[in-house]
């Protein structure tokens, strides 16, 4: 149903925030990933929004 008024590429969009959920359960499970993993959530948020922002139609 997102696809259908989205489009696929913004509903992928809203799915590369997954690593959010992961940051959540690090704070829960009290692990600690490598800097590469804060990196690559950062760039994943800042696409995500670049996405959602998006007004090509």
């Amino acid at each position: 149903m997102a696809q259908k008024y989205l489009g696929a590429a913004k509903t992928s969009a809203y799915y590369s925030i997954a690593p959010l959920g992961v940051a959540f359960s690090m704070i829960l499970l009290g692990e600690r990933p490598a800097i590469q993993f804060y990196i690559a959530m950062i760039i994943m948020i800042v696409s995500t929004v670049f996405m959602i922002k998006d007004s090509i139609d």
